[in-house]
């Protein structure tokens, strides 16, 4: 009887699997949805073609301080995946660009640009449309902007919000003579 009474408040306390089930969005899904702006699939389609010819090595420098950096076509030329710093992977989703930043700090930033390419086609403005695992008081990214100068020469620029304090950040990376990644 005492095994009787135990299944029985163990398959009560279970998710019933009757009735419709939620389907959850992603917190770029659900922004994408809901968000204002529409997005341009063909600016779209330029801007991602613009990002996927960056492929190479680079040297980034931050603060007067240099480091290496990597852009690579990845996951049959559906993604761009950038090391640096951060890992942030770049790729198309419902129309608009879309990525994700890994920081420092151990959390993610959800990027999502509408537009495409702006500023005479040289630049590439990113919304945050969520973060995730972002601790109490630790840093974050808030917006990004990749300013695309010439085929071997960009900034980028990251909007940054720390505890109540906003700052941004500026990344200007030059590629590497002779190299292409594909």
């Amino acid at each position: 009887m005492r095994t009787f009474l135990f299944l029985t408040i163990v398959l009560l306390a279970l998710p019933s699997s009757a009735g419709p089930k939620k389907k959850l969005a992603t917190p770029a899904k659900a922004v994408a949805a809901s968000a204002v702006e529409k997005a341009d699939p063909a600016g779209t389609a330029r801007a991602f073609e613009k990002l996927k010819s960056l492929a190479g090595r680079w040297t980034a420098t931050r603060d007067g301080k240099t480091s290496e950096a990597f852009f690579d076509v990845v996951a049959g030329q559906t993604a761009v995946m950038e090391r640096s710093g951060f890992l942030t992977v770049y790729y198309v989703e419902d129309g608009a660009l879309v990525g994700i930043v890994f920081t420092d700090e151990g959390n993610q930033a959800h990027l999502r640009s509408a537009r495409g390419l702006e500023d005479g086609g040289d630049a590439i403005a990113f919304d945050v449309s969520g973060t995730s695992n972002v601790r109490p008081g630790a840093g974050h990214v808030t917006g990004v902007t990749i300013r695309i100068i010439d085929p071997d020469h960009l900034v980028q620029t990251y909007h940054w919000r720390e505890g109540a304090k906003d700052s941004s950040f500026e990344i200007v990376l030059t590629r590497n003579s002779a190299s292409t990644l594909k």
